[in-house]
């Protein structure tokens, strides 16, 4: 297939909401070579579907680009994407977009040569932190008990653990290891729940749990995984070398030691 006709054929399934034709364009094997050397140019394409709108009045077409963007992060140039991915992150206003493109991110960040993976990873982290650092906010509502319970906004955190877990086995020295460390203390600066994770009783007397409750142990347990002495070393990661020389214009929220230091001690 010529390459007008791979591109406008995508173009015009997206427009009609057509995910199998969609998916074909990407997967027809008279395709591979031509979606490879051409999927920078065809990110912007499958990204401008993510929008609120869609999520909302067609949840199974925000999955087909989710898809979508896998597809080209697995097939193109790992570079080429992901300066693709980052500007349409730079351009997303709601979070559900962001959510989306994390899969295909994590796909390409295990890409990267392992000469600029330390580099890339800290370009890439530090965008999606920019946005979970806009995330609303709960409003304080005087919930106490059983209602707390109920007060959740950590799905682009539980969404940003997903991704790490996908590159956690390319994080293999102490650089990546120090990006890693920096973007989930800065996940943990924005509160999206309450910061007691304690259990109430049910009618029954079982422990019920905060829905935010799993998101802040993997948090931690995700912490755990990159340090070696935990507390040591999340003590002193604000002035450490390894965080200083790849994000020394981004400065650590003290909050988020202090947060991370709670759930550590507090709640573990």
């Amino acid at each position: 297939m010529a390459e007008k006709d791979v591109k406008s054929q995508l173009i015009r399934a997206l427009e009609d909401w057509d995910v199998v034709a969609a998916s074909d364009c990407l997967s027809c094997p008279s395709n591979h070579a031509w979606v490879a050397e051409n999927s920078m140019e065809l990110v912007p394409v499958v990204a401008q579907h993510l929008t609120e709108h869609t999520e909302m009045a067609g949840p199974h077409m925000a999955q087909c680009c989710q898809d979508l963007l896998v597809t080209l992060a697995n097939k193109g140039s790992a570079k080429e994407n992901l300066v693709a991915i980052l500007e349409q992150l730079d351009s997303f206003q709601a979070s559900v977009s962001v959510r989306r493109v994390l899969p295909g991110l994590a796909i390409v960040l295990t890409r990267i040569k392992q000469s600029s993976m330390s580099v890339s990873w800290a370009w890439a982290l530090s965008t999606v932190a920019c946005h979970l650092r806009t995330c609303t906010v709960p409003d304080n509502l005087g919930l106490e008990g059983v209602e707390r319970l109920s007060l959740d906004q950590t799905g682009p955190a539980r969404e940003c653990i997903d991704m790490l877990d996908a590159v956690a086995d390319e994080a293999d020295n102490k650089c990546r290891k120090s990006v890693l460390l920096y973007f989930l203390l800065s996940a943990l600066s924005r509160p999206l729940s309450f910061l007691s994770q304690h259990p109430e009783s049910d009618p029954a007397g079982l422990l019920v749990f905060p829905a935010s409750h799993a998101a802040a142990a993997r948090l931690v347990t995700a912490v755990a995984e990159v340090t070696t002495n935990i507390l040591d070393e999340v003590v002193k990661f604000p002035d450490s070398k390894e965080r200083k020389s790849l994000q020394e214009d981004e400065p650590l929220d003290q909050t988020s030691i202090s947060v991370f230091l709670y759930l550590l001690l507090g709640e573990g």
